[in-house]
């Protein structure tokens, strides 16, 4: 009954980019307007093309490659909230007082779980100690200010709000990718937990248009505040570190904010700058950076049938909260799904949860739209797919 489940079957860039009055560039999105260039001229040619791309978006980009150590960069230093992705650093600063995070890792890569993130700031020490971690790493103008019950001596210079830098994040990538963070296994076990954060949708969007291969092996952490209800806030960010197939390695952080269409043109930029950074290091000119990610899903005698991620726990209610107990897991990644439901904002971005039975035992649950490779406009209204809410 439950085979088959899954059917479907440092280069640092930072750019500030405003549309006030400026004559913005024609933009043809139907293909790639950049040439294989250096990753210098790259990073200005994207710094041109933004305005157009995503009105009133504010964009801090920062690469290395972590193979020649090429560095460039532009407005870099500028902070932006963190949103979600600094979590990754929560983590780290964790494990290097010797702490275990086997049982935290799982919910805070593939999740972005809020609560359980707290745990790693305990375990770090609190966040006064977070933020000693990162200033000892040389991230002067990164700070952990306040999360749930945890507040900071500093408040730092944006009103509270958590922030880093693309310069920031970026070295401490490299920090942590030559083991300067964390000794040898310890680093490979961080890198490996960052390969669990989503690979397609909302919560990936520097994997979105690059190679099936790339995006498997991709190790990030994305952050978001959508623009409502955060409308002052507009925060989508992604960093990490990606490996071009028998080539170069490279660490990277794009950072975004205040975008008017934060689904829309803000994302689709976040994913073509990604794209085009791959473009440049790899020198892969078939490599198309307007396309579209999507998963192959489809909806067939009412039922859904979806790819999803493989080891996904199901939850008693549409909610990772206390009160909502793990029932099973879905081990497959080829499942069906009988209908969907509204509950707590996810990973993905949105409020969707699927229902399904499990591969443990009999127990039915729901897993969030973010552990499905469901397109965003499909979560946005499965209904008007074919696919039933749940009856309350």
């Amino acid at each position: 009954m439950k085979t088959n489940r899954r059917t479907g079957g440092l280069v640092t860039l930072a750019i500030v980019l405003s549309g006030c009055g400026a004559l913005e560039p024609d933009v043809d999105s139907s293909e790639s307007n950049l040439e294989l260039r250096p990753l210098a001229e790259t990073v200005a040619a994207l710094a041109a093309e933004a305005p157009a791309r995503s009105p009133g978006t504010e964009a801090a980009i920062a690469v290395r490659d972590l193979t020649t150590d090429e560095y460039a960069g532009a407005n870099d230093i500028e902070r932006h909230v963190s949103a979600s992705s600094q979590k990754l650093i929560w983590v780290a600063a964790a494990m290097s007082t010797g702490a275990d995070v086997t049982d935290i890792a799982g919910p805070i890569f593939r999740y972005s779980d809020n609560n359980i993130s707290g745990i790693a700031i305990d375990r770090a020490g609190g966040a006064d100690a977070v933020n000693q971690f990162m200033w000892d790493l040389g991230m002067d103008r990164s700070l952990l200010a306040n999360w749930n019950n945890h507040h900071a001596s500093e408040q730092g210079r944006l009103g509270g709000n958590n922030y880093f830098t693309a310069k920031d994040t970026v070295h401490f990538l490299t920090r942590l990718d030559r083991g300067e963070i964390l000794d040898g296994p310890r680093k490979d076990e961080l890198e490996h937990y960052m390969t669990w954060s989503p690979r397609t949708g909302a919560a990936a969007p520097l994997a979105t248009l690059l190679p099936a291969e790339v995006r498997a092996s991709m190790m990030h952490k994305s952050g978001w505040l959508p623009r409502q209800p955060y409308v002052d806030l507009s925060v989508m960010n992604d960093i990490g570190i990606v490996q071009v197939p028998g080539g170069h390695r490279y660490a990277v952080s794009i950072l975004l904010h205040h975008g008017l269409d934060y689904w829309g043109k803000q994302r689709q930029f976040l994913e073509y700058a990604s794209c085009e950074i791959y473009r440049s290091i790899s020198r892969d000119a078939a490599l198309n950076c307007n396309g579209g990610g999507g998963g192959a899903c489809t909806v067939q005698d009412g039922k859904l049938n979806c790819p999803n991620a493989s080891n996904t726990p199901m939850h008693q209610k549409p909610s990772s909260a206390a009160d909502s107990p793990i029932v099973n897991t879905l081990r497959t990644t080829k499942s069906w799904f009988t209908c969907w439901v509204p509950g707590e904002l996810h990973a993905g971005g949105n409020t969707t949860w699927y229902f399904t039975q499990g591969d443990d035992n009999a127990n039915w649950g729901f897993v969030p739209g973010s552990a499905l490779e469901t397109p965003d406009a499909f979560d946005a209204d499965p209904t008007a797919r074919g696919l039933a809410r749940c009856a309350d």
